[in-house]
């Protein structure tokens, strides 16, 4: 198990990532994530999608243990719109930093 202060992940919703490879980058995140201790005084772990529009799935602070972190993870809605790149930075730093 490793120890991080926080991981932010930032997901393509986009419609050329298609639904198949987003449950890709959502299984990825639960691989990744299953290796740390997940907690308010562990590592807290946010996850954001963008395609047409940015949308926050959970902040940092949304999620205290590990199997609740997978649930929301997998849960996480394939938005399926255009791909702007740039809202994904944009909409990750002022709400996650």
């Amino acid at each position: 198990s490793f120890q991080a202060d926080r991981s932010d992940f930032v997901l393509d919703g986009s419609g050329s990532e298609g639904a198949n490879n987003f449950g890709k980058q959502l299984q990825f995140v639960v691989n990744f994530t299953n290796q740390f201790e997940i907690g308010d005084n562990n590592t807290r772990v946010g996850l954001l999608t963008f395609a047409t529009a940015v949308h926050t799935e959970f902040y940092l602070d949304a999620v205290h243990d590990n199997a609740t972190l997978q649930k929301k993870i997998l849960a996480a809605n394939y938005p399926n719109g255009e791909t702007n790149t740039h809202l994904g930075r944009s909409g990750f730093f002022p709400h996650h930093l």
